[in-house]
């Protein structure tokens, strides 16, 4: 089961909503309705209070930054303040499905701190009409903990147990973990009540005590364990298999699709939840809704007799390549993915499998025993950098990388290629393995474990590659169902 950064969510003016309880904002959160709080300065209100911050390298130009392009979470009330006042908080993620017959567990890890007492809670609503309403009963770990932080005004006495510093001196963490129910609509809701203090009458005659301000900021973080299922395009029966490798090393066989739509399908290519698959008899592209990762709807096929022998696929941003045994690939742009449109096509250095890196774009030739290396920093004009084989290559078919690592299958000597790519231009080959199966034809890669197609075999081989560049062979499936397994492509749900 990969692990998969889900969604921050930060306090904020714009995605938290307000409620006249803590249960009221959880639902005006869920269904994207009532008012947000308003911003609090910390400095002009309140400096000594702590603060929430990324990192300063925290950022989207870190490779292992999941949430870099997050804001750092804001101060928030409903103002203007007064003593003794509660105020109720909450937001909700996104919402998501578990396919039927599929799991998902997700963690969840909350780090708050209000001014002055808080409560706050965790829970899982589900669309029920046309509302997310509070599901019942909750996952084990969600809904049944009512966090606390600090007492509650007591009308008498005011904000119990606070003698100095007071608890706005500390920041309170708290994580859990849940499994999702499967085929629902769902969003994971933080909702809190955060309580200002009560001027005691001690103070009341310090005109400095009048100053009372209060606020609330937060960071959520959730990860999932993320469903991941393989396809396998089979070019002697005309289908797609679908594996589901929640657990890598163990695929377990799910379905099959295709068989009215495709003839001769090849490589395959997934962005968000829509699939491609090439055609090649029918010198097409088929295009798949995988909302439901394992009933794929067709959407359409594209051609617009731009496509003779359409062999494998590759995807940039919003950019499809689609390469062809006529040294030609094809470029569209998807910005709908499901309506691509034909920009232009450039007479390429190979014909097979493509992989990307970066804005580096690499094609495999399967005829000329070589891999081109092009300049993609302007996706629809490539631009050929140089090609690379080191008399090691014999019919390269399939690519992919992991990392700084590459792999080139080799259909005539069944052996798979490693390089270095560090410098994404200048590969260095690193040595070679046994593909384990017969006329090796695609390679994917999922976190620690590499997938090889057998087209000549009907297996795929599964590989350990903890150590990228020392690959240690599991084992091949089949299982019955390969029948000249050719093309690969991984979704994950989460992804």
């Amino acid at each position: 089961m990969t692990i998969s950064p889900f969604q921050r969510l930060v306090s904020n003016t714009s995605d938290v909503f307000l409620g006249v309880g803590r249960e009221q904002a959880a639902m005006n959160a869920a269904n994207n309705t009532g008012n947000h709080p308003d911003l609090v300065d910390r400095f002009l209100r309140c400096p000594q209070w702590p603060s929430i911050n990324k990192y300063d390298n925290d950022t989207t130009t870190q490779s292992f930054s999941p949430f870099g392009g997050d804001s750092n979470p804001d101060y928030i009330w409903d103002l203007p303040t007064s003593d003794g006042q509660t105020v109720a908080f909450a937001i909700a993620s996104d919402q998501f499905t578990i396919p039927a017959g599929s799991t998902a567990s997700f963690s969840v890890s909350l780090a708050a701190f209000a001014d002055n007492a808080m409560e706050a809670k965790i829970e899982l609503f589900e669309r029920i009409g046309g509302s997310f309403v509070k599901a019942a009963p909750q996952p084990s770990g969600l809904g049944d903990l009512l966090l606390v932080s600090g007492d509650p005004n007591n009308p008498a006495i005011g904000l119990t147990i606070n003698d100095p510093p007071f608890t706005f001196q500390d920041i309170q963490v708290y994580s859990t973990r849940f499994t999702a129910p499967s085929s629902k609509i769902l969003k994971i809701v933080l909702s809190f009540e955060a309580t200002n203090y009560l001027i005691q009458p001690q103070f009341a005659s310090n005109p400095s005590s009048l100053n009372n301000p209060a606020g609330l900021q937060f960071v959520v973080d959730i990860y999932a364990e993320n469903p991941a299922f393989l396809y396998v395009s089979n070019v002697d029966d005309n289908t797609v298999e679908i594996y589901d490798i929640s657990n890598p090393a163990t695929p377990a066989h799910i379905t099959q699709f295709g068989a009215v739509d495709l003839t001769q399908p090849r490589g395959m290519a997934i962005i968000g939840t829509t699939l491609y698959v090439t055609n090649f008899n029918g010198a097409s592209v088929e295009i798949y809704d995988i909302t439901i990762p394992t009933a794929p709807v067709r959407i359409t096929e594209i051609n617009g007799g731009n496509l003779g022998g359409p062999n494998f696929l590759a995807i940039t941003g919003t950019t499809l390549y689609v390469s062809s045994t006529a040294d030609v690939v094809d470029i569209y742009d998807i910005s709908n993915p499901t309506a691509p449109v034909h920009v232009t096509d450039f007479g390429a250095a190979g014909n097979s499998d493509m992989a990307i890196t970066g804005t580096t774009l690499y094609l495999a030739n399967f005829s000329g025993n070589t891999v081109a290396i092009y300049d993609i920093t302007n996706p629809i004009a490539p631009v050929l950098v140089t090609q690379f084989n080191g008399l090691n290559l014999q019919q390269p078919t399939g690519l992919a990388i992991t990392g700084t690592t590459l792999y080139v299958t080799n259909q005539s000597d069944v052996n798979v290629d490693i390089y270095d790519i560090s410098s994404p231009t200048a590969p260095v080959r690193v040595t070679q393995f046994d593909a384990n199966v017969s006329t090796p034809t695609d390679a994917v890669v999922i976190d620690t474990t590499l997938y090889l197609a057998g087209s000549n075999s009907n297996t795929v081989a599964i590989f350990d590659i903890s150590n990228p560049t020392a690959p240690v062979f599991v084992k091949v499936f089949n299982g019955l169902n390969l029948d000249g397994p050719f093309g690969l492509a991984i979704f994950t749900l989460f992804d």
